[in-house]
């Protein structure tokens, strides 16, 4: 009579808990070096809780990883990126205002009554597969001469 134990089922197990994961990444590139990159993880695959995370990144001196509010499974909210100036920009996480310094890698929250400011340059669009698509802001036409 063949006879499996608890231990050797095991393995088989974990990896049917962790087929559940699912990450969906995009990046925003602001240059060589600084990039804004935003992160939607679900841990297992009966959860609606979706995990959000902003990574603020100047390589090679800083690299962070924020986190943001959860998404439901079904839900998306579009994250959006203001330039301020060169090293500060605005993020609009569905009305959640946050400042990203790329000087030191933060993420701070704004007061709620924050206005929106700087230059839009776009913003991360429900995702496609495991990709997160920053679509670029409309830039506004070039005033006849």
């Amino acid at each position: 009579m063949f006879h499996l134990s608890p231990l050797r089922l095991l393995p088989a197990l974990s990896l049917l808990l962790l087929a559940g994961c699912k990450m969906q990444t995009g990046s925003y590139q602001i240059d060589a070096g600084k990039s804004l990159t935003l992160q939607r993880t679900t841990q297992f695959f009966w959860s609606s809780k979706v995990e959000r995370w902003l990574t603020v990144s100047r390589m090679p001196d800083c690299q962070r990883k924020h986190r943001l509010d959860d998404d439901s499974g079904k839900r998306f909210s579009a994250v959006e990126v203001r330039r301020i100036d060169e090293l500060n920009y605005q993020i609009d996480d569905d009305g959640s205002l946050y400042l990203a310094n790329l000087e030191q890698c933060t993420l701070t929250a704004l007061p709620e009554k924050a206005a929106s400011e700087g230059e839009p340059l776009g913003k991360f669009t429900a995702a496609s597969g495991d990709k997160l698509p920053f679509t670029a802001a409309p830039q506004p036409a070039a005033a006849p001469k």
